[in-house]
């Protein structure tokens, strides 16, 4: 989850529904494809996850981690 509210860090987050939350993680971690990161490495088995992500879910993930930045608890725990 870190990874992921480290994308942007506040509590407006600058997204829209043609990107995804897999992209913008792996822009920020300067991935450009997932070959160049070992199979068992947890940034690829995080962003193998994200990439199934429908864009309703990447919006319910955005809204979660604005949620956290704003200064609510995890919602997820």
């Amino acid at each position: 989850m870190n990874t992921i509210l480290n994308i942007e860090c506040g509590p407006i987050w600058e997204w829209d529904p043609t990107l995804s939350v897999a992209r913008m993680v792996a822009d920020d971690q300067g991935v450009r494809r997932l070959k160049e990161l070992q199979e068992d490495d947890p940034l690829r088995i995080l962003l193998e996850k994200l990439v199934k992500l429908s864009p309703a879910e990447d919006g319910a993930l955005v809204d979660i981690c604005e949620r956290i930045w704003r200064g609510h608890g995890n919602p997820l725990l």
